[in-house]
């Protein structure tokens, strides 16, 4: 019997993160349905190739938003992809989110909500409890697979007894990232608490198409490992080979940002350093801490203080990210010896996290996870 065809749609902005977000989703229309083949659209800005690290995949195909709004050219796109699917599921956001798309988002997915069609059922992530829908196991956990040749890579690392991985900022142009000035007194008070540990600070300077870590340059990267014979550039090593770093390492150490989800894809801890318009809402069952900021605000994608959007107009770093953070060094020591010990499991990362959530007084509903 032929297996039965799922088209998953994730077709949403290019960061890292949202690719992540689908392989979790096809992770759980592939536990939850016998015999089915799962074909994935994302953005073509994104790192498309990670598909090839979940065995539960079928073909991710990279989808030129930008065609779409040039007058439906964008179909030539779609030429190899069948019309016709057992299910088509979507991500929720096209319909549901209170932000609106940009003009080549929003074309591409009115196309696809008039070509792709379902033999059985078509709807929103959102709507896989109707009737009729294929079956979701929620939360469903992923390991997505290295290349041999990454991991051989990383071979030359040169590791302490402890090794943790550094990301200093995500892909935004926005200085919601901490500076390299605190991310400089951070790594000091780092070194001096374990002294058997040594840093990987990565991320990726070059400017392209894609993600890059924009906030800083490959000299700032430089000269945070300078004078440290514990403190690595490995920035600009390349996704495969960073993949590898991550899983090589006892923990990441980052702000928020979607590439980090590669740390707890293939089972790393993640250390966030929380703060700006979005919560941590992805873990995959892995222990985690976040450093949370004092905010009341936090996290403010539902609204933002008139200070921070007047210091964002000005390309200035947000308070949480400057002033508000220079308390919060004990609370980052904290959260590495926590993800250093074998007892601090993810149920206890969990609870922990709602708990101190509540004792902040955060509305509980600027949180979200991705189920």
């Amino acid at each position: 019997m032929p297996p039965r065809t799922i088209l998953l749609n994730w077709v949403y902005y290019h960061p890292v993160g949202h690719a992540v977000e689908a392989f979790k989703v096809a992770k759980g229309l592939w536990n939850a349905n016998e015999n089915c083949e799962i074909d994935l659209l994302l953005n073509g800005r994104t790192a498309v190739e990670l598909a090839e690290a979940c065995d539960w995949i079928h073909r991710a195909y990279p989808i030129d938003v930008e065609s779409f709004a040039e007058g439906g050219a964008g179909a030539t796109y779609t030429r190899d992809l069948p019309a016709a699917w057992d299910f088509v599921v979507t991500d929720h956001r096209p319909t549901c989110s209170p932000f609106p798309f940009s003009t080549p988002l929003r074309a591409f997915h009115d196309f696809a909500a008039r070509h792709f069609q379902a033999r059985i059922w078509k709807g929103g992530h959102h709507e896989l409890r109707q009737p009729g829908a294929p079956g979701y196991e929620q939360n469903s956990t992923i390991q997505m697979h290295v290349p041999d040749a990454a991991r051989e890579f990383v071979q030359r690392l040169k590791l302490g007894r402890v090794n943790i991985s550094v990301m200093l900022a995500g892909s935004s142009p926005d200085p919601i990232y901490p500076t390299i000035d605190w991310w400089r007194r951070a790594l000091f008070v780092l070194q001096n608490e374990f002294p058997d540990a040594h840093f990987f600070v990565t991320g990726k300077t070059a400017g392209d198409d894609r993600t890059s870590t924009q906030a800083f340059s490959q000299a700032a990267f430089a000269r945070l490992a300078a004078g440290s014979e514990r403190i690595f550039n490995w920035c600009d090593i390349g996704i495969w080979n960073q993949m590898a770093l991550f899983e090589q390492s006892d923990l990441l150490i980052s702000p928020h940002t979607g590439f980090a989800f590669l740390a707890p894809s293939v089972g790393t801890p993640w250390l966030a350093v929380s703060g700006a318009r979005w919560p941590e809402c992805y873990f995959n069952d892995v222990p985690f801490y976040c450093v949370l900021p004092d905010c009341p605000q936090y996290p403010c994608w539902m609204e933002m203080k008139d200070v921070c959007r007047e210091r964002l107009l000005s390309k200035e770093t947000v308070p949480c990210m400057l002033e508000e953070l220079e308390g919060k060094f004990f609370d980052l020591i904290h959260g590495v010896h926590l993800l250093l010990s074998a007892e601090f499991s993810f149920e206890k990362a969990m609870a922990l996290y709602r708990a101190r959530i509540e004792q902040m007084g955060f509305p509980p509903e600027r949180f979200f996870q991705i189920v």
